[in-house]
């Protein structure tokens, strides 16, 4: 695809940083996918416990980050976030600003003189979050929605969770990315049937006790499986629910938290990805299951739904673990109807850098032309 000399201001409420590594890495995969199209400068403020600016580049994107102590709420956040602003408009004119999850950071867009659209991730605008806005948060949130030119949620879900918080709000789904070249199929089976999990392990969002009783249950039917389960969150507390399970050790691996080629390898040595969470957006790790050529079997929460078809896994009513328990079971019994090649060459089409690439091209020129 030809680079194009459009200017966009990434502004990002999260990024990765020195402060967390994994923070917001699915919106520097959009940046690296857009500088495809654009000249992608991003800009994000991240508490610490020194004031100083990092300047870096992650391939063709140039990031300022502007670390900052905490002394007024928000307002610190602000003055930090301008800071990187300046420098940043101190060397090129922008066109086109683009925020990644409105609070707080999409404030600054309001103040720009510049066309704008925000990509949505936060699962706090779905009821089924519980999530509770402040009178100030939902006041800076509803400005920042209002005035974009388009909302761009990584789900139809979340966009409709977005109308409903402020309907002026017009969408258009633009989905996460997932590199291609790390995540695709294994040429071989593992020997051994292999169902895996990755998340953050959080019981309240993940139901990780919902998903070892399916296990359970599928254990209690005498199917020969293996369970690798892990992430980056507590890895004490999951092997305690995992001694609880009755789940015999023969049939759970644990293991921590991974890096991209890590997680990769993973999914190249299971047969199917698992989820049974209560509370989801777009997961990141489902779309690079499907890459990887794996049917997943979750739960139909959030917007997984729009991901998930007969031909590449199993839905089941979220909170129903007696259902996922019976769609693990067909999975693994009827493992032969699901072609890998397949499902990883559908969600390549939607899901790579130059799929999402190409979508944003047409976003960001549309939207130029309709402010010109």
């Amino acid at each position: 695809m030809a680079h194009s000399a459009i200017q966009v201001l990434f502004i990002c409420s999260w990024y990765p940083s020195r402060e967390n590594e994994h923070l917001g890495n699915f919106i520097q995969r959009h940046a690296v996918a857009a500088s495809a199209i654009a000249r992608i400068t991003v800009i994000a403020a991240v508490e610490s416990d020194t004031d100083e600016i990092e300047e870096r580049r992650t391939g063709e994107v140039r990031e300022i980050i502007s670390y900052y102590r905490k002394r007024l709420p928000f307002w610190s956040y602000h003055a930090a976030l301008r800071k990187a602003h300046r420098i940043a408009a101190s060397h090129t004119s922008f066109e086109l600003a683009h925020v990644h999850v409105t609070y707080p950071a999409g404030y600054l867009a309001t103040t720009l003189k510049l066309p704008y659209v925000v990509t949505e991730h936060f699962t706090g605008y779905l009821p089924s979050s519980g999530f509770q806005w402040s009178i100030w948060k939902k006041w800076i949130a509803q400005k920042v929605l209002k005035k974009a030119t388009l909302v761009l949620p990584v789900s139809n879900n979340l966009g409709d969770g977005l109308q409903a918080f402020e309907p002026a709000v017009v969408y258009e789904k633009v989905s996460n990315v997932v590199q291609t070249q790390t995540f695709y199929p294994a040429r071989e089976l593992p020997q051994r049937f292999t169902f895996l999990h990755i998340s953050t392990l959080n019981e309240r969002t993940k139901n990780i006790s919902g998903l070892l009783q399916a296990f359970q249950e599928l254990h209690k039917k005498g199917v020969d499986f293996v369970l690798q389960i892990g992430g980056d969150g507590d890895l004490e507390e999951l092997k305690q629910r995992i001694g609880k399970s009755g789940l015999p050790s023969s049939k759970v691996v644990v293991f921590g938290a991974q890096n991209s080629e890590g997680i990769a390898q993973l999914m190249r040595n299971a047969n199917v990805f698992v989820l049974a969470s209560h509370v989801e957006n777009q997961p990141c790790v489902i779309l690079e299951a499907l890459c990887s050529g794996l049917p997943v079997v979750s739960t139909a929460a959030g917007g997984i739904h729009e991901e998930i078809s007969d031909l590449n896994g199993l839905l089941v009513p979220t909170g129903d673990m007696d259902q996922l328990s019976n769609a693990l079971y067909e999975v693994y019994t009827n493992y032969a109807s699901y072609n890998r090649q397949s499902i990883a060459q559908t969600a390549a089409q939607n899901y790579s850098y130059e799929a999402v690439a190409e979508k944003l091209n047409t976003i960001y020129l549309n939207v130029l032309n309709a402010d010109a």
